[in-house]
């Protein structure tokens, strides 16, 4: 019995980390984002570029494979404006498509 006991204790206890980091990872991707409006707000489209790239990877580590890609292209849009303020030379040199 006691065995038992102790594996059933373990899975719980598996569930309650599995629990602590899936909103771990929610909170994470709630500050982010509040970090990019914030950066939105203020025109800073370099820190816009870094934080949907920062999103983009948050939902990649929350296993959430649709706001991931989502946010990679804002982050496409995001750095392609930010290359146009202030590197136009770059930008004039990269493919039309490309990020």
């Amino acid at each position: 019995m006691p065995v038992a006991l102790s594996l059933a204790l373990v899975g719980c206890g598996q569930t309650n980390v599995d629990a602590r980091m899936k909103a771990y990872r929610e909170q994470q991707v709630r500050s982010l984002i509040g970090e990019y409006s914030q950066a939105r707000v203020r025109g800073d489209l370099l820190a816009m570029c870094v934080k949907s790239n920062l999103i983009s990877g948050a939902y990649v580590d929350a296993d959430d494979a649709g706001s991931a890609e989502a946010w990679r292209a804002r982050n496409a849009q995001d750095c392609r404006a930010a290359r146009a303020l202030y590197a136009p030379e770059a930008a004039d040199r990269r493919a039309p498509n490309a990020a």
